[in-house]
């Protein structure tokens, strides 16, 4: 039910827009990366709704994609996580970032948004790492969230070769401020880690 609304938008602050569809003003509650993403006041558009239902009132949540609105369907599924707690996590950190910091297992990460706590950043780990980790998500491609991608991507490949995290993190930030390192493929990246163990007596 409300999948989507599209109209002419009538308003948009950081937290509210109403679109007028079919003679019907809808007013949706927003985070700040739908904000960014709606056009001038005037012109047509869309967002990709949730429809939360409480005892004492209903309201739309909307998002600029299909592919944010069912990443914050997933998180709001966790307890504790209510509709606007998820809307505050969605405008401080990327679904990219919060996937990899559950698959990860980095409730740190999930700990700088304002108002969720150490409990809380556990529970979504806990909650949402078999939800989330085949999610699709709308990936930032600037080097910085490359780079950050690739770190996961390494220390989850030294997770399967036996690795404790405390064993290799050690390794991994010191390939990461090599330049030079940083900037190979994560094969290369894996292979001069394990080398770097091996030598300093870590592994056999």
């Amino acid at each position: 039910m409300y999948f989507s609304v599209t109209g002419r938008l009538l308003h948009k602050d950081e937290t509210v827009a109403v679109i007028e569809a079919a003679g019907v003003g809808y007013e949706i509650m927003i985070g700040h990366p739908a904000y960014q993403a709606l056009p001038e006041i005037g012109m047509d558009a869309t967002l990709y709704t949730t429809l939360i239902v409480r005892e004492d009132a209903m309201m739309l949540v909307g998002f600029p994609s299909p592919e944010d609105k069912r990443f914050y369907e997933n998180l709001i599924s966790v307890s504790g996580v209510g509709p606007k707690t998820g809307l505050k996590i969605l405008s401080e950190l990327t679904p990219l970032q919060i996937r990899n910091a559950v698959i990860a297992e980095d409730t740190s990460v999930l700990s700088k948004t304002k108002g969720i706590g150490p409990k809380l950043a556990s529970r979504i780990v806990l909650e949402l790492k078999d939800k989330i980790r085949h999610l699709i998500v709308n990936e930032d491609t600037s080097g910085k969230d490359n780079l950050g991608r690739k770190r996961l991507e390494v220390l989850l490949a030294m997770r399967v070769l036996g690795y404790a995290d405390q064993e290799v993190k050690p390794s991994i930030d010191q390939a990461f401020r090599d330049p030079d390192m940083s900037g190979k493929d994560v094969e290369e990246i894996i292979r001069h880690i394990l080398t770097g163990l091996v030598r300093g007596g870590k592994r056999e």
